[in-house]
């Protein structure tokens, strides 16, 4: 690899790390609310912060705006993170889901065609 694609992909995955980190926070932050152990809370929490991540590396790959990948993934954790909420407090049904599933296509929407 050429020097600059390897600066190029240190600080994808630099990026990506750090998202997925400040995710994992976050959600431990908002479960730890929840009335379970801290397993399973850390358990949820790295589960987040490794679909963020990945999903954070991925947008790398698209040609969009800086503030679009940031959009993206606060929309994301925020859905990751109510939807293990809602499951812990057996809330999560399908009109929940579908709920969700319209949160998600309308903010991937307003972020893709209006940023």
């Amino acid at each position: 690899m050429s020097q600059e694609r390897t600066r190029r992909f240190r600080i994808e995955a630099q990026a990506s790390f750090a998202a997925g980190i400040v995710s994992l926070l976050l959600a431990i932050e908002v479960l730890r609310e929840e009335a379970m152990d801290t397993a399973r809370t850390l358990l949820y929490a790295v589960a987040i912060g490794a679909a963020v991540a990945e999903v954070a590396w991925a947008l790398y790959y698209w040609p969009l705006a800086p503030v679009q990948p940031a959009l993206l993934l606060g929309l994301l954790a925020h859905l990751a993170i109510q939807a293990v909420v809602a499951h812990v407090r057996k809330h999560l049904s399908g009109r929940r889901a579908a709920e969700y599933s319209v949160v998600a296509a309308f903010g991937l929407a307003a972020v893709l065609l209006l940023s």
